[in-house]
């Protein structure tokens, strides 16, 4: 991903990542997912940024991608803060970027996964909604 967004010329990425992707990478549970969930954006400057609409940059290079693994064109998404009734409008919990666990992908990407409790609470909100 961070090779086809150099590739484009793209700016760097900086996502923020929860959901199954979340928990595989900061080692919570061994399993397998097929997509990755982004429920904010954050600029260089630490602030969180609604994802909706994702940037074309970017669904582009997560296009590209999908074709090269044949994977789902959906891999990448933001359906979790997709729309008014999404997570990024409706509020993140407090303190949510402090307690992300970055991983840089190279000069274009890093993922910020967020933490088990921020896990806990969407999946409470999920339950509720």
């Amino acid at each position: 991903m961070n090779g086809r967004l150099a590739l484009a010329g793209a700016p760097r990425f900086n996502l923020v990542v929860c959901g199954g992707t979340a928990l595989i990478a900061t080692n919570l549970i061994a399993r397998t997912t097929k997509d990755v969930d982004i429920i904010a954006l954050m600029d260089d400057d630490g602030a969180l940024l609604d994802p909706d609409p994702l940037p074309q940059s970017l669904v582009d290079a997560g296009g590209i991608v999908a074709d090269d693994l044949g994977m789902p064109k959906d891999w990448l998404n933001n359906g979790p803060s997709h729309g008014e009734g999404g997570l990024f409008r409706m509020g993140l919990p407090e303190g949510l970027a402090k307690r992300l666990t970055w991983k840089p992908f190279g000069d274009h990407l890093s993922i910020g996964f967020i933490d088990r409790i921020d896990q806990i609470y969407f999946k409470l909100y999920a339950a509720v909604d």
